[in-house]
């Protein structure tokens, strides 16, 4: 969840012209089919589709705009948002806030939702209080899209995302690092005389031990999600080399070669090796999720069904109307 404080502008296009139109029902002008339906009868019928509870509202006003009436909404409010975790902690993620207008497309007063003249977005940085945690992106996108209930009806729908990249230092420094570190320490059995068994089963399984105490305590420390994230991978293939350790101290033994000493250095090598391929391997592809997250902190990937619309907009634009709204400061 995330709470954020939203500032949004809707254009009525050429409803200034209607005399009473802004006003409610009971104002607005006859239509042909008898009804009275007024401005105030669409800015009703919104729904909040990923808030936790109906958002606080704190501007809710229809201004005159030469032909045109725009409507100024601003709600504080706490969100859900669903976070893929497959490259964590090298991730990219979006805030959304979702509307929908209960007015149906195939109803007597439809509704239809056009991004094409939205030109001004800004998000304030300033009050961004998970800056210890994530990068605030420099785009926005807003998509509408359509969502369809039934064969008969369908009802238009508008996302607006900003996105974050979380910083990675904290669990590379608690994670990343010691289980690297521990998973070398294995190799410490190397040094101990092949005919020292105690020796080496004592350093080995010691070493297991704090590892499968540290395994659990970073668990802790990750989501809990159902599939293995790009740092899960990198500790089970860490814990797997302390693994095969402790077996070696028992297989070296049972070895037919008459040079002991011969085949525990052909292990040795063998063991960098794996080590430092795993190692490899996990900076590549810590390499490829930081530069893959960073382009989507710009430029988002599109993700829309075969009706969605969508638009990016470049933060701190202003719009003319936006400067002189009611309250002097920037959305979310």
């Amino acid at each position: 969840t995330f709470s954020a404080r939203i500032y949004f502008e809707f254009l009525f296009p050429d409803a200034n012209i209607v005399p009473g139109i802004a006003g409610g029902s009971e104002d607005a002008p006859l239509n042909p089919d008898g009804t009275r339906k007024g401005l105030r009868f669409y800015t009703e019928h919104i729904s909040w589709m990923n808030a936790i509870e109906p958002p606080s509202v704190l501007t809710d006003k229809l201004t005159p705009d030469n032909d045109s009436i725009r409507w100024a909404l601003e709600v504080q409010g706490t969100f859900l948002e669903k976070f893929e975790c497959n490259d964590f902690p090298f991730d990219t993620q979006a805030l959304s806030v979702s509307i929908e207008f209960a007015m149906s497309n195939e109803g007597p007063f439809p509704m239809d939702l056009s991004i094409d003249l939205a030109d001004a977005c800004d998000v304030n940085a300033k009050h961004f209080v998970w800056d210890s945690e994530y990068d605030l992106g420099t785009r926005t996108k807003l998509v509408t899209d359509v969502r369809r209930v039934l064969q008969t009806r369908s009802y238009p729908d508008l996302t607006f995302s900003c996105y974050v990249r979380r910083r990675p230092f904290f669990y590379t420094v608690n994670i990343v690092l010691p289980n690297m570190l521990l998973a070398l320490l294995a190799g410490l059995q190397f040094f101990i005389p092949v005919e020292d068994v105690a020796g080496r089963a004592s350093v080995s399984m010691t070493l297991l031990l704090v590892c499968a105490s540290y395994f659990h305590y970073s668990g802790s420390l990750t989501p809990t999600v159902g599939y293995l994230t790009l740092m899960d991978t990198h500790s089970l293939w860490c814990m797997s080399v302390v693994i095969s350790m402790v077996f070696w101290v028992g297989v070296v033994r049972s070895s037919e070669s008459e040079d002991l000493e011969y085949v525990d250095k052909m292990a040795l090598y063998g063991f960098m090796v794996v080590w430092l391929l795993i190692q490899i391997v996990f900076v590549l592809r810590f390499s490829f999720a930081w530069s893959k997250a960073s382009r989507e902190l710009d430029v988002p990937a599109v993700l829309g069904g075969a009706e969605a619309r969508e638009k990016l907009l470049a933060v701190n634009s202003m719009s003319r109307f936006y400067r002189t709204s009611v309250r002097g400061y920037s959305s979310l």
